[in-house]
Parts: C-alpha cells; structure tokens; sequence
C-alpha cells in the first residue's frame, strides 16, 4: 500500500526497506537519501517537492530530503522539502 513517486531519484542503503509499513508516501521529485537501519512507520510521508503558491502546477526546487543511518520515523510521521535529519534521530 505504499506509493514512490519519481523512484529513480530515492537512493536508501542496503538494510533500509521504507515500503515495509503500510500507506508510506515518498515524493522523491527533488531526491531522498535513507541511511542504513532507518525504520519508516505506518503512514510516513517524505515529500521532497512543494509548489509554487500562486501556480499551483508548477514545483519548486529545493535540496533533497536526507535521513540518516538508524533513524526511526514514528507513524504519521511527515518530513518535508530540504529536511537533513542526522544518524539516531527519531520523529514521533
């Protein structure tokens, strides 16, 4: 039940599996790196593009969306455009 939008822009380490929790969400438009032994929850959303607020259908650049090694994101849990997030971080 989980959806990636641009995969080929989704780089994640070898022991990391984001897809394993139901409904995550990752728009990887501007890039997401996943470090090694990050665990995602049910309902994550990693969403690395935004969009212009008059033109609604045009994006917005920004820098990718990098997550450490032996991160957890707790469910629900949303991490947005440009976001770094270093080794052992934990978002609830």
């Amino acid at each position: 039940t989980s959806t990636i939008h641009t995969p080929q822009n989704l780089r994640v380490a070898g022991e990391t599996f984001p897809g394993d929790s139901p409904a995550t969400y990752i728009s990887a438009d501007n890039g997401v790196e996943v470090g090694d032994f990050t665990n995602f929850g049910p309902g994550v959303g990693l969403i690395s593009v935004n969009h212009d607020p008059v033109r609604n259908h045009e994006p917005v650049s920004a820098p990718p969306i990098r997550i450490g090694r032996f991160c957890w994101l707790g469910m629900n849990a949303i991490v947005l455009p440009g976001v770094q997030l270093g080794d052992f971080t934990v978002v609830g």
